[in-house]
């Protein structure tokens, strides 16, 4: 905020910096293409799609 720099010139390469070093390539260009075709808040949705999935690994409660 204080730098004046709109949130899309930051928050996209901060989400792809998190899904490339934590995916394999094939997920990546899923994540990307979705990105892409949604644009509106697609890359939030997606972060919090994924913190969903593994809700009980961050947790530490015993998977199924």
């Amino acid at each position: 905020k204080k730098a004046n720099l709109p949130d899309e010139l930051w928050l996209f390469q901060w989400f792809l910096t998190l899904f490339i070093y934590s995916f394999p390539l094939s997920y990546i260009e899923d994540f990307v293409n979705f990105i892409v075709v949604k644009r509106h808040f697609a890359a939030v949705r997606l972060a919090i799609a994924i913190v969903q999935c593994l809700e009980r690994y961050i947790s530490g409660k015993p998977m199924r």
